[in-house]
C-alpha cells in the first residue's frame, strides 16, 4: 500500500469512527470541559443536551446536524464561573453573552 493510500484509508477510518454516537458524545463532553463548563455529571448533561429540541429563550426548533446556523443547539454557560445556564439556539446564546457584557459596563 502506498503512503497516499494509507493516508486515505486513515481518513476513511477516522470519519467512520467519529460518526459513532459514543465518539460524538466523547468529543462534545471533552469540548465542554476544555471551554470550562463545570458539571457534576457530564453524561446526564449530554443526555439533556441531546434530548432538548426547543430553545429555552425563543422556543424555536433547534438544529443539531448539518451546517451551522442561528438555530443551532448550543450549551450556554457563564464564562466566569463555568456554571451551566441552559440549552439555547446560537442566536440567543450570543444575545445572552452581550447582555452579560452590558451588565458590567459602568454607567
Amino acid at each position: 500500500m502506498s503512503p497516499q493510500q494509507k493516508k486515505q484509508a486513515q481518513k476513511t477510518y477516522d470519519r467512520k469512527r467519529d460518526a459513532t454516537y459514543d465518539r460524538r458524545k466523547y468529543k462534545r463532553i471533552q469540548n465542554w470541559k476544555r471551554i470550562g463548563v463545570i458539571s457534576e455529571n457530564y453524561d446526564e448533561l449530554y443526555n439533556l443536551f441531546y434530548n432538548t429540541h426547543t430553545c429555552q429563550d425563543c422556543e424555536c426548533n433547534l438544529q443539531t446536524e448539518g451546517k451551522l446556523s442561528s438555530i443551532y443547539r448550543v450549551l450556554d454557560h457563564d464564562h466566569e464561573t463555568g456554571e451551566f445556564r441552559g440549552i439555547v439556539c446560537q442566536s440567543c446564546n450570543i444575545k445572552r453573552g452581550w447582555l452579560d457584557k452590558v451588565a458590567y459596563l459602568p454607567l
